[in-house]
Order: structure tokens, then sequence, then C-alpha cells
């Protein structure tokens, strides 16, 4: 008998783990499936539509990747795989926010030392060469990536630049960095040019003269497609949207004489990072293979035809209430644009809604990226995702509607003409307005608002609640998925820390355990998304109702337990509760089908069930309850 340690294990041999199972075709997959539906229809039910217009199967198969790019290589056009041909190693950009200058320095050279690659800077208080001399200083600027997201003009902060690399005798060739100069996305946010179009476009070819000459390895346009999906836009919008501007950047200035090989170099794309975990994935390979067709007309030189790509924070999903769940957001989030090969990535904090500055939220949120590199090791291999029948169909199917959607913008006369037109808001609006109902109705959750909050947390008075910009003319307006439900859990608060009860909902149990149980707790977390207080008791006889409402004096009441005994044993506790009074609404837990008119005439004001809108029914308890 061999010993152990000589056997050779082949574990991919067909004959060690396949050759009892004869190959079974998609249409006898197909077959099975329907028989097990058992009449029921195939697309309804299995299909997932996504907010894209996308149909994913629930199972894809290896003759799905046929016509697909999957034997194309990392580092080949069309760059689906990746930019680089090896490794996964994208640079980690810690996004510095504070005012002050010497703040801002500490924040940063903190960053560097605890394994930022990168920094993102915000220098309106810049304003002089000591000011940039004092922001940088301590920082190796040959080691760290240097991007500008706002300064009151690019063109001073080149020079400025330009001097401080001087001053320090350092080569301008070993420094790498970007501007954030997107006329087009100012407009996006403020429903106007800055000055005007023509002088934008002006300021543009000066920068890219300059840049050439004193800062050869600065991007300098950068398509910031985050404005859109936090507007609303879905994956294909942020990507249509993204790629129509870019394209619209490379008409205007080669009309102006620019060439396309000092052009192409200087782009950057910011892209957000959402919640979609596969869908995120695919858009991010999806928009290098777009891109390298489009900039394939434009040149012949593959170095050219790559895009350079950052992902950053979605701010559309992001919470203010159960602010930690964003740390699992943004976490997921990082994830997924590492896995789609973008080449950096800046994780906002988990409280960045908040106008967070701390450097507990700046540490979290650089660390999110340090575990997905140090311990994780995602930044190993290039491409991981290649080959995964779903994703490799899924970035296909995204590609193709982004490009659709690319082609509706260029049937308007072009981006520019599609954003002044009113184009582009109008899209994103009737996206938003879609999503906006499936929010309302818990379709779509966002955890620990719509569904599952934390019922004894209350918004802290040392933070100051966000408030939305108003958006003017054709300005995007920025807008965050979960507002809806917390500015109505805001003003339950608010309405408690003005001395007021805070509303008690009682979830009135009895009957049927299993269903008593599992009501009460669907309603709770209904309920419990308004801010009020949750009480949850089971009573065993409708006797004990009148105690039990004296002890705790619900504003609300929940009747809890199955349709059988709604019928007689409910209305006894319903009778109970109203005997005692005092309530401003009584509820039942479940759909009241062809009983509601019964039901409503005996006393029920309303109920609770899958099909009930969540937004809508707390709006109403709200203005019962006078909640302004």
């Amino acid at each position: 008998m061999p010993r152990i340690s000589t056997v050779k294990i082949n574990l991919m041999s067909d004959n060690l783990l396949f050759h009892e199972f004869p190959p079974i075709s998609s249409s006898e997959w197909k077959e099975k499936i329907n028989a097990d539906l058992k009449g029921a229809d195939f697309e309804k039910k299995l299909v997932w539509k996504t907010e894209e217009g996308l149909k994913v199967q629930p199972y894809y198969r290896q003759e799905d990747l046929e016509n697909l790019s999957v034997n194309t290589a990392p580092g080949a056009f069309p760059f689906v795989r990746g930019n680089e041909a090896e490794y996964n190693n994208w640079q980690i950009i810690q996004q510095i926010n504070s005012p002050s200058l010497e703040e801002a320095n500490k924040r940063a050279v903190q960053a560097v030392d605890r394994g930022a690659e990168g920094l993102s800077f915000g220098i309106d208080q810049v304003n002089n060469a000591e000011d940039l001399a004092f922001l940088l200083k301590n920082i190796d600027l040959t080691e760290t990536y240097l991007h500008f997201h706002s300064a009151n003009t690019y063109s001073i902060l080149a020079d400025l630049l330009r001097k401080e690399f001087a001053r320090q005798n350092i080569d301008a060739e070993k420094v790498s960095g970007s501007f954030n100069f997107d006329s087009f996305g100012y407009y996006l946010l403020n429903g106007d040019f800055y000055n005007s179009h023509d002088d934008n476009m002006n300021e543009l070819v000066c920068l890219l003269d300059l840049l050439k000459k004193d800062l050869p390895n600065f991007r300098l346009i950068n398509i910031n497609g985050q404005h859109f999906a936090n507007a609303g836009a879905h994956a294909s919008q942020e990507l249509a949207f993204s790629l129509a501007s870019a394209v619209e950047y490379i008409n205007q200035l080669t009309e102006k004489g620019c060439e396309v090989e000092n052009i192409l170099p200087r782009m950057r794309m910011s892209l957000s990072m959402g919640p979609s975990y596969f869908m995120e994935i695919a858009k991010f390979r999806a928009v290098r293979l777009l891109w390298a067709n489009i900039a394939k007309q434009y040149t012949k030189n593959a170095e050219l035809q790559k895009i350079r790509v950052r992902g950053v924070s979605s701010l559309y999903n992001k919470t203010v209430y159960d602010l930690y769940n964003n740390m699992l957001r943004n976490t997921t989030e990082a994830m997924s644009a590492a896995i789609g090969g973008v080449d950096e990535i800046t994780v906002l904090p988990h409280d960045f809604v908040l106008g967070g500055d701390s450097e507990f939220g700046d540490r979290i949120a650089r660390n999110v990226q340090l575990l997905l590199k140090e311990e994780s090791h995602f930044d190993k291999v290039a491409d991981p995702s290649a080959g995964s029948y779903y994703i490799e169909n899924l970035t296909k199917m995204l590609a193709e509607k982004a490009w659709a959607e690319f082609l509706k913008i260029e049937e308007q006369g072009g981006f520019l003409k599609a954003m002044t037109d009113g184009f582009i808001k109008s899209e994103i609006e009737n996206m938003r307005t879609q999503r906006e109902k499936l929010i309302s109705s818990r379709r779509k959750v966002y955890v620990g608002i719509n569904n599952y909050p934390n019922l004894t947390e209350e918004f802290s008075t040392d933070q100051v609640y966000p408030q939305r910009k108003t958006a003017v003319g054709n300005a995007l307006e920025m807008h965050r998925g979960a507002e809806s439900f917390e500015n109505l859990r805001y003003r339950c608060d608010a309405y408690a820390k003005a001395g007021n009860k805070r509303p008690v909902a009682l979830m009135l149990q009895f009957g049927h355990p299993s269903m008593r149980n599992a009501r009460a707790m669907f309603s709770s977390n209904f309920i419990g998304v308004g801010g009020y207080k949750i009480e949850s008791l089971i009573c065993e006889n409708p006797a004990g109702v009148s105690k039990l409402m004296q002890e705790i004096k619900p504003d609300m009441v929940v009747l809890c337990s199955s349709d059988e005994e709604y019928l007689e044993t409910g209305m006894q506790y319903l009778e109970a509760v109203k005997a005692v009074g005092g309530y401003k609404a009584i509820l039942i837990a479940g759909s009241p089908s062809e009983n509601e008119e019964k039901f409503r005439a005996a006393g029920i004001d309303d109920f609770i069930h899958m099909r009930s809108n969540a937004l809508e029914m707390i709006q109403k308890f709200h203005q019962i309850l006078s909640i302004q």
C-alpha cells in the first residue's frame, strides 16, 4: 500500500470528478426548472429585471461565454480585464476635508504614514506659494499621488505647484497627480457655468499646454460620473453620461486646435462605488471596454485608449441614522471597485454625509482598503472575476445598455446640448422617481432606515441634520435615497426633544404563537422607522387589555394575530381597546383581503402588510399625531 505522501491527486481530472455525471444541455435544465415551477412563468419568477432594464438569468453556463471578451488578456485592448498586464494594484486615495491648512497638513501626513498612497485636497484656502508649501510639508511628493478636488483656479494652482517643485528641487516628471477640472460637472451642480462655457474651454486649452510643459504626469480633466449616481442615476446612465461628457470635451478641444494625443492622457474618470455588488464590478469593467472603443476612433496608440478610473464612495445610499452601517456599505463597495480593476479608490468616511471630519472616520475609511490589500490580497491577481459566467455576461449587457443610452445623447446633439436643454436632468429624475416608489414601499431596502431600524437610536443634538441643497435650473438635485424616511424620523426626534412625549405604538399579540410573533416583528420594523417607541406584549385574554392600555398609554395599537382569529377573537380585542380609548389609531397586522370593509366599519383605521406603502403610512401617522 503506497504511503499517502506519494499519492498524486489531480482534482481537475474528468475521470475523478465527473465521469458519473453525464453532460446536461441548457434545454434540459430549462425543462426541469419549468417542471418544478408547476406552471408558473419562468421569467416572472426567476429572471431578475434590474433598474437598468437588464434581464439577468437565474443561472449562466459556459456556453454563455461565447463571443465575449474572456479570451483577451489583462492589459490588452479593449482593457475590460484591466489596464495592467499583471496584478491589480490600485492606489489608496485619502480625501482630506479639513478647512484649515494646519489640520489638513496634519491629517495628510498621518494618512500617508498610515497607509494612504495618494491624497485628495480641497485647497480653496490656498492663496499663495507659502500656503501650498505649508499644506504639502513633510509629504514625499515623489511617492504620493496628489489630487486636487477643488481650488480657486487651477491655472494658479498649476503655477504654484511648479514653483513648489522647483523650491524642493524635485523633477516634475517624478510627481503624479490630477486636477478636478470639470466645467460640465460644475454646471450639473450649480445650474450654470463658472463664468461662461467659452471661458472655461479657453482656460482648459491654456491648462493643457501648461501641464504638458510643467506638470507632465498630471491629469487635468476629471469626469465626475459620481454626480449622476448621487442624483439618482442607475449604472448604465452613469456610464453613458460620463462617456458622453468625456467625448464632448475631446470634440470641443480638438475644434480649438488641441491635439488628441495631449487630451487623452490628461483625462480621468471618477465613478461612484454603489451598493449593487456584481453590477458595480461589471460597471468598472464596462467603462474601460467602452472607452477603449471610443478612444480607438481618435488614436491608434493603444496606451492612449486606456482611461484612468477612480472609484469613489456613493453618497446616494448613505444614511445619517444607523451611521455605522455606512462602514459596511463602504466595504462591499470598495470590494466591487477593486475586483472591477479601478486605478484609484477613495472611500469617504462613514459620517461624510454629516460633514464628518474626524481622525476616526478617516482611519476606518482608509483601513477598508488596507484590509482588502494587506489581508485579503485583492491586489495580487489581475481581473479576479474573469471567466465568471455571470459577471462576464453582466459586463456585456451593461456595456450594451450604456452604449444605447450614449447614442441617445449623441442624437440630442451631444452632451453639452443634452445637459443645457435639461435632457440629462430629466432622464435621471425619471429614474429617481421609479426608485423612490420602491424605497417608499420597502421593496428597496436601506437597512436601519426603512427596515430593521435601531429602535433605541435618537439623532444626536451634537450633530447638524443635513439639509438638501435646492437645485437651480438644470442642476442635478443631489439626493440620498434614505432621505424621505430619515426626515420623518428626525421630525419625531425633534418632536420628543421639544418636550413632547414620544409616540408609543403597542404591538398587541394574541392567538396563534408563531403568527402573532411574526406579525409583531414585521409591524415593529414597519412602524419603528418613524421613530416611535415600540412596545410588543402578549395578552392572552381580552380582559387583560384594559390594564395594558392604562400602563402603556399607547398612541397606536396594532393587533397581531392570524387572519382566522381576527374575525372573531380579534373583534373582542378591538372592543376592549376601544373601551379604554386614549389612542389615535388602531391597526391590524396583515392584509384584510375581502374583510377590509367589515374591519373598517368595526373601527380599524388601517392595515400593515407587505404591500403597504410605509412612507405614506408613517406620513399619515405623523399627521394624526401632530408631528410637524
